[in-house]
């Protein structure tokens, strides 16, 4: 193998390396406008995920309330049951 040779394959094997190198990186800039586009959409979810928890957590607290004042009242109602259904059988048995 002569120089001239072995110069031209070094070449030719230059020639392919710079070329898979320059698509790496063309593949990598596009990587990189996609990584800014899918960081724009995810700030955009985390802050409106954010909103929506914002508003959440008022009716959340409300609905407590309504599970405590629902709670209360229907141990109340369980309570004047059992009175009135003491008192009737009272009277059904003649004590009162």
């Amino acid at each position: 193998m002569s120089d001239e040779y072995k110069w031209q394959q070094l070449d030719k094997w230059s020639g392919r390396v710079e070329n898979t190198l320059d698509s790496l990186d063309k593949r990598l800039d596009r990587l990189d406008v996609t990584m800014a586009r899918n960081t724009e959409v995810l700030e955009l979810h985390v802050r409106r995920t954010n909103e929506l928890e914002d508003l959440v957590l008022p009716l959340e607290k409300r609905r407590q309330n309504v599970d405590g004042f629902v709670r209360i009242s229907l141990g109340a109602i369980g309570a004047i049951a059992g009175v009135g259904g003491v008192i009737l059988v009272l009277v059904r048995i003649g004590v009162i």
